[in-house]
């Protein structure tokens, strides 16, 4: 999008850190401070975007199991549940 705009002054890297920040972190200034560790060298920025990858993924994984857990506990009482509200029509 910033290339798109014409903004010259930036770089490649910059837009592709900026576009990393809009997409996965919600632009926090945070990142300005992990970038400035490593003077923005592209191996920081290549830290911080696996870090950023690896972390969506674990919390990805964690709302998997959550869910799983909950379909299982919900999958035991499935048919005990069909059976009363079965009964509760009948009555």
């Amino acid at each position: 999008a910033f290339w798109a705009l014409g903004v010259e002054d930036m770089t490649k890297s910059e837009i592709f850190v900026n576009t990393v920040r809009f997409l996965l972190v919600g632009d926090g200034d945070g990142i300005d401070m992990v970038l400035a560790l490593g003077d923005g060298t592209v191996v920081s920025v290549l830290i911080l975007v696996s870090a950023l990858f690896l972390f969506c993924i674990w919390i990805m994984n964690l709302f998997i199991a959550g869910t799983d857990q909950a379909y299982e506990q919900a999958l035991e009482f499935a048919e005990t549940r069909f059976l009363q509200e079965r009964a509760s029509l009948c009555l």
